[in-house]
């Protein structure tokens, strides 16, 4: 945070509250990777899945939430190995242009130097490592249900919608 923020200061009480909440992140992840393992079955493991979601969900808070699209779009693409290519295609763009204009927007407000480019390259690493520590939540489920075609298709567009939406209020945000 020091090497993107504008005024960088320490307080404790921000500290906590940013480890706090990757924290959770990581052990309702960890619940649902954990349901994984032991294979249980749909309603409970939905129901981790569900928790996983809301843990994910705490990330995008405040100033995370212009890289929802990017934890979003690109734990879909990464994981929702049943989607077709170009949904996942999709999904992963919005992910990559998210980042991208976040990177932007920090070079314009920081100068492109140094600095913005180590900020840029740890959020590209940071967000990486949750977007893979999304899997348990988003892959599909190992006992081979799916719904039917018009409410998956309905969701992915739902999905997409909401992440255009997302990138374009990054994009004006960055400008």
């Amino acid at each position: 945070m020091r090497l993107v923020a504008s005024d960088p200061a320490f307080t404790w009480s921000g500290t906590l509250f940013v480890v706090g909440l990757f924290a959770a992140f990581g052990a309702t992840q960890g619940l649902a990777a954990a349901g994984r393992i032991v294979h249980l079955r749909r309603p409970a493991l939905t129901i981790l899945r569900a928790v996983g979601t809301a843990g994910m969900l705490l990330t995008m808070m405040g100033a995370g939430m212009l890289l929802a699209p990017t934890v979003l779009g690109g734990g879909l693409a990464a994981h929702r190995t049943s989607w077709p290519r170009w949904l996942r295609a999709a999904c992963a763009t919005i992910a990559v242009l998210t980042a991208a204009a976040v990177a932007v927007g920090l070079g314009a407000e920081l100068g492109f130097g140094l600095r913005a480019l180590a900020g840029t390259m740890a959020m590209v690493v940071g967000y990486g490592v949750l977007v893979a520590m999304t899997g348990a939540t988003l892959r599909p489920q190992p006992d081979g249900w799916a719904p039917a075609r018009r409410p998956s298709v309905v969701a992915a567009t739902a999905t997409l919608a909401v992440g255009a939406t997302l990138l374009g209020l990054a994009v004006v945000g960055a400008g």
